[in-house]
C-alpha cells in the first residue's frame, strides 16, 4: 500500500492551534498562501508581476482581499480569492478552515456549529488591537454544513483518483471484485 507523506504541521494541529493561525483577516491570508491556497502572486494580464495584496475593508464589516497591477496604464485589481476554493464561497475564509478542521474531527453537527458560531463580539486579540477573528463569525447552519462537508468530501475523491488510479490492483488475468457497503 502507497502511504502519503503528511506535512508535519498538518498532523499536529489542533482547535487551539488553528485559532492561533487565522486571529485576523491577514493571518488567515497567510495561512492559506503557505498551504498553497491562496496565490502569494499572480502574472496581469498586461505581464506585470504583483506579489502584494491590500485588503480593503467593506462597509458591511467584511474585508476583501486583492492583488492590485502597479502599472500606471493597468492598475488591474484581482481578488486573491479567484480560481481557489473560496471564490464562490460566501463563508468567510476562517469559517472555511473551521469547517475543514471539524469535517477531519468527524464532530457531530452540533458540536460543528459550536465551533464556528456564537463567539462574544467583545474580545480583542491582545497582541494586535485588532477584533479577533473568531468574533465576526455568523451562526453556521445544518445546510451550508452539510454543502460543505459534502464538497470536502469529492475533493478528497478526486484528490485519491488523481494520485492513486495508475495503482493497479492484483495482476494480469486477476479478476478483482471491489465491494462498497
Amino acid at each position: 500500500m502507497t502511504s502519503m507523506k503528511v506535512p508535519e504541521s498538518t498532523m499536529t494541529i489542533n482547535m487551539r492551534l488553528l485559532n492561533q493561525k487565522i486571529r485576523t483577516y491577514k493571518s488567515t491570508i497567510a495561512f492559506a498562501q503557505n498551504h498553497g491556497i491562496l496565490p502569494t502572486a499572480l502574472t496581469c494580464l498586461c505581464g506585470s508581476y504583483v506579489d502584494k495584496f491590500k485588503i480593503e475593508e467593506k462597509k458591511n464589516g467584511w474585508r476583501s482581499a486583492y492583488f492590485k497591477c502597479h502599472q500606471k496604464k493597468c492598475k488591474t485589481k484581482v481578488n486573491i480569492r479567484k480560481k481557489t476554493l473560496f471564490e464562490n464561497c460566501k463563508l468567510k475564509m476562517h469559517q472555511v478552515f473551521i469547517l475543514m478542521y471539524t469535517f477531519t474531527q468527524f464532530l457531530t453537527y452540533d458540536k460543528v456549529i459550536a465551533e464556528a458560531s456564537d463567539i462574544p463580539d467583545s474580545e480583542f486579540y491582545p497582541d494586535s488591537g485588532e477584533p479577533h477573528i473568531l468574533n465576526v463569525y455568523k451562526k453556521v447552519g445544518r445546510k451550508t454544513i452539510a454543502r460543505y462537508f459534502t464538497q470536502f468530501q469529492a475533493w478528497i475523491f478526486m484528490f485519491a483518483l488523481e494520485n492513486f488510479s495508475d495503482k493497479q490492483i492484483g495482476e494480469l488475468g486477476l479478476t478483482v471484485e471491489i465491494v462498497i457497503e
